[in-house]
Parts: C-alpha cells; sequence; structure tokens
C-alpha cells in the first residue's frame, strides 16, 4: 500500500495522508489513555467496595459469635 502511495500520490497528497494517519494515532492514543483511566477508576473503586464488605464482616464477627454463643452452639 505505501509503494503505491508513494508512486502513485503527489508530495502534498501524501502529506495530507501524513498528518490524516498523525490525527488518527493521536486519537487512538487519547482513546486508550481515558480507557485506560475509566479501568483505574473501576478498580479503585472495587478495591474500596471491598475494603468496606471486609470492615462490615469483622466488625459483625463478634455479635455473630455471640449470638452463636447465646443460642447454645
Amino acid at each position: 500500500h505505501v509503494a503505491q502511495m508513494l508512486r502513485n500520490s503527489s508530495l502534498e497528497q501524501l502529506l495530507g495522508e501524513h498528518r490524516s494517519t498523525a490525527k488518527d494515532i493521536k486519537n487512538l492514543e487519547s482513546d486508550i489513555q481515558q480507557l485506560v483511566y475509566e479501568n483505574y477508576s473501576k478498580f479503585i473503586s472495587a478495591t474500596d467496595t471491598i475494603r468496606a464488605m471486609k470492615t462490615r464482616v469483622d466488625g459483625a464477627m463478634p455479635e455473630l459469635h455471640h449470638l452463636k454463643s447465646t443460642m447454645g452452639g
């Protein structure tokens, strides 16, 4: 494809193709950066949720042990 473009295109067309490709690359890099940020945010949110759940379970354990002992267990 590139060899054919070099043979059949003018310098101006080649420069236009270069600008277009450079713009596409910049847009893709921006999209990738956004996806990484979104996934990182989801990961942090999930970590916070798991930490909160662990805290709640740890806090409930003494009550569960007390309940178990009062029920004869």
